[in-house]
């Protein structure tokens, strides 16, 4: 068994920070910020640039993101309970899959003083990002675990999505959307903070297992 977490909006408070660079990034191109900023939850920033902005060259674009993150570094917080979560699960197999760039995401959490898992699967990782199953399906690879034996904790119905078709079980956290948005998943609840208790029960399932 093994606890897989989504990052931004899971683990890591990226809110502002995606909102405030989107919208940068949007009036550059004169396109609508909230148009944007609504096809990222969830999903890869590449994908998000061929929806909104098909004309433009990815990899170009993706740089000018890249400098307009680095520059907000500090903006990054923790969501409540996270670094608890991270604890829990540090005690079992555990990863994070994010649409981010994995090592971007090491960063992040290196930054805040976060525990990192040794597996993380970041959105060029894959060959489809997010609500495709792909991400999950490589870190149960790595981490040599069944998918269905896999607690995946996400936040975005293109997240839950993605978890779902790859087989896992999908705990859902109401912290960048409503409840009634994430009824695809097995569990929802406010935030990892309420989610402690079904964290340490899965890591003390795993142990037993394994005994």
């Amino acid at each position: 068994m093994a606890i897989i977490f989504d990052l931004d909006g899971v683990l890591l408070d990226t809110l502002g920070l995606h909102r405030g660079v989107w919208r940068a990034w949007a009036a550059t191109h004169g396109l609508d910020p909230a148009h944007v900023f609504a096809a990222t939850f969830g999903r890869r920033p590449e994908d998000t640039i061929r929806d909104v902005a098909p004309q433009l060259d990815v990899v170009v674009e993706l740089g000018r993101l890249d400098v307009l993150l680095d520059a907000r570094l500090d903006e990054v917080r923790l969501q409540p309970g996270a670094l608890s979560a991270t604890e829990v699960a540090a005690h079992g197999p555990w990863a994070v899959v994010t649409s981010t760039d994995a090592r971007r995401a090491r960063r992040y959490l290196t930054h805040l003083g976060c525990y990192a898992p040794q597996v993380i699967i970041g959105g060029g990782d894959v060959e489809r990002g997010k609500p495709a199953p792909d991400g999950f399906l490589a870190a149960a690879l790595e981490l040599e675990v069944p998918p269905p034996l896999c607690l995946v904790v996400e936040d975005a119905p293109a997240g839950v999505a993605a978890a779902k078709a790859a087989g896992a079980v999908v705990l859902a956290v109401a912290t960048t959307h409503t409840p009634e948005a994430l009824q695809g998943a097995d569990l929802v609840v406010d935030d990892l903070v309420a989610a402690q208790d079904l964290l340490e029960n899965w890591v003390e399932e795993c142990h037993r297992r394994r005994t």
